[in-house]
């Protein structure tokens, strides 16, 4: 079943756009242009389904032959913004093959199909190319990146700095972040890991990967979930939520100004945790709960999966029912006095705000701020920053809006001439 959320709908609702009569066994699935067309990967073919008739049509479809099991789906970047009618996928197997696919979809005018009755000889999936992932190593999990956020659309450049595509998981647990760039005049796909660690824990049950490049992993007990920071190669969070909690799922999304939140979910509930400020002088956790849904009381099934919108609403499947959470709700009290937000009873609050305020940048009167400058000796800029603080105040007024720069030119603060 494909289902459509209308993105600027107040009322969030979640609308069943087809239903695709496929009866062999679907290994993997993925969506081209808002879920007009999807992809199935089967055992031994590939098909494409155009699901914007009430009937949904078989396009195509093209068998392969791979070493390995096929272990995921990716949509690689587009070599070309404008060329919305040809995509490329692909396929890593347990073995590090992989075959590329190019898929020619309905040519589209003005949004719509063109009606020449020949939409089934304008599709086609082809094999682009084959390649081998050196170096992976012994492959148990490859997965997209961040699926919630922006299609993926490629640079130009392959290096490190381009939009990571997939991340794989080894038995051992070696976590790595790929990129890749389509390159149709020499038919080819070229690779590129951007990052990659060993995290030490031995066959993983659950793995996850954010575009900000941060790692979660889920032991083998599905007790413990760990956040593991790949560019940095560090570890950043670890809960043993206990034998009787068992992790069922994990999913990254991203806000706006790129602060990542994670979604565990366990049996009847889901948490969402948020990365922290950092903090220089004080000692505090890396990640810390903001939300806790629970769906204990609205239906006796388990909690089968969940996935992110692109819009930061939260789609959680319980047996033959499906719940849809905004970003709206209202935060323990520990959150409203760790982020700062205005005192508002019984109030809720944007999820992607609170994160802001958890994570994102400090203004420049924060005492946090003000006790780095102190120490970096910027005692003049220390005194100008109060000074700006003193005048503001003295003028404010309720409801007006303080300046997070309190109206400082930039250049104060990376000029010379300010430390004494």
């Amino acid at each position: 079943m494909v289902w459509r959320h209308a993105v600027k709908s107040s009322d969030a609702k979640l609308l069943r756009q087809a239903v695709i009569p496929e009866k062999r066994h679907i290994h993997r699935i993925c969506l081209f242009r808002g879920g007009s067309f999807v992809v199935f990967l089967h055992h031994d073919a590939i098909c494409l389904w155009d699901c914007r008739p009430s009937a949904p049509l078989l396009l195509a479809e093209q068998k392969y032959e791979v070493t390995g099991k096929p272990l995921c789906i990716l949509v690689l970047p587009r070599p070309d913004v404008d060329q919305v009618s040809t995509a490329h996928i692909a396929t890593i197997t347990s073995d590090q093959r992989g075959i590329v696919w190019e898929v020619k979809l309905p040519l589209m005018d003005h949004g719509k199909a063109r009606t020449n009755g020949h939409k089934m000889e304008m599709a086609s999936i082809r094999e682009f190319c084959s390649f081998k992932l050196d170096d992976a190593g012994d492959l148990a999990y490859v997965l997209p990146v961040d699926p919630a956020g922006a299609s993926p659309v490629s640079s130009g450049f392959l290096d490190v700095f381009a939009k990571d595509v997939a991340v794989s998981y080894t038995h051992s647990g070696r976590v790595e972040f790929w990129t890749a760039r389509v390159d149709r005049d020499r038919s080819r796909v070229e690779w590129l890991s951007t990052a990659a660690m060993e995290t030490g824990i031995n066959e993983p049950a659950l793995v996850s990967g954010s575009t900000m490049k941060k790692g979660a992993l889920v032991d083998t007990k599905r007790s413990e979930v760990t956040i593991w920071d790949i560019r940095g190669a560090r570890l950043e969070y670890a809960q043993d939520f206990g034998s009787h909690n068992t992790i069922q799922d994990l999913d990254w999304t991203s806000t706006p100004d790129s602060q990542s939140i994670l979604a565990v979910g366990f049996t009847y509930r889901v948490i969402l945790l948020s990365q922290m400020r950092f903090d220089y002088l004080n000692k505090g956790p890396a990640w810390a709960q903001i939300r806790e849904i629970n769906l204990r009381e609205l239906t006796p099934h388990p909690i089968g999966d969940s996935t992110w919108l692109s819009g930061g609403d939260l789609v959680i499947g319980a047996g033959n029912q499906l719940f849809v959470y905004d970003r709206m709700f209202e935060p323990p009290s520990s959150v409203v006095n760790n982020s700062r937000l205005p005192l508002r009873k019984g109030a809720t609050r944007d999820l992607f705000e609170v994160v802001q305020r958890l994570n994102g940048p400090l203004s420049i009167f924060h005492p946090q701020f003000l006790s780095q400058c102190m120490l970096t000796g910027k005692n003049v800029l220390v005194k100008l920053i109060l000074l700006s603080l003193n005048h503001t105040l003295k003028y404010h007024a309720e409801g007006d809006i303080i300046d997070d720069y309190l109206g400082l030119d930039l250049s104060h603060f990376y000029l010379g001439g300010n430390v004494s």
